[in-house]
């Protein structure tokens, strides 16, 4: 069974379970989208999120930020933010804790037949129960949304806030 190709590019494939941690590259400090899909028919669980063009491995298509201001102080940035995809196939569970308030990635992670996505504050992440390893990232040529980013410039410090959400 294949991703949907209107889901967008596919840029990873992992096979086995000593993959998974490449999956790092492109989940974390990405944003969560509530969107879950879980298909026992299909056996596939899609899960959206959306990240920046500066984390990890870049892609052609995502856009990059944007500076819109500099002070003394610090640089001001437009974020955009790429929906992106994780598509598990052979997938026979998928169960979500998910603290809203900070839905971000941290990483990936696979024992004993789940594929687990762990989030920010405390709360789990995402379990994908599967029968075997075989999992795609899919980037869309969609934007998910953008942050106003400001770096500072004799410490290293940022902070981000939500500009606006395109979906």
């Amino acid at each position: 069974m294949t991703p949907d190709a209107s889901l967008g590019t596919e840029v990873l494939r992992i096979e086995s379970p000593d993959g998974v941690p490449g999956l790092n590259d492109w989940i974390h400090d990405a944003y969560l989208e509530d969107a879950f899909r879980f298909s026992p028919e299909s056996a596939q669980a899609v899960i959206p999120f959306a990240q920046e063009s500066g984390w990890g491995h870049l892609h052609p298509s995502m856009a990059d930020p944007e500076l819109v201001a500099e002070t003394m102080l610090a640089r001001h940035y437009h974020v955009p933010l790429t929906r992106c995809y994780i598509v598990v196939e052979q997938a026979k569970s998928l169960d979500a804790d998910i603290d809203w308030g900070n839905p971000s990635l941290l990483e990936a992670d696979f024992s004993e037949s789940t594929l687990l996505l762990r989030s920010g504050s405390f709360s789990k992440g995402i379990s994908v129960g599967v029968t075997d390893v075989d999992v795609r990232v899919l980037v869309s040529p969609e934007l998910a949304g953008r942050l106003f980013r400001k770096v500072l410039r004799l410490w290293p410090a940022e902070s981000d806030r939500w500009l606006s959400d395109l979906s």
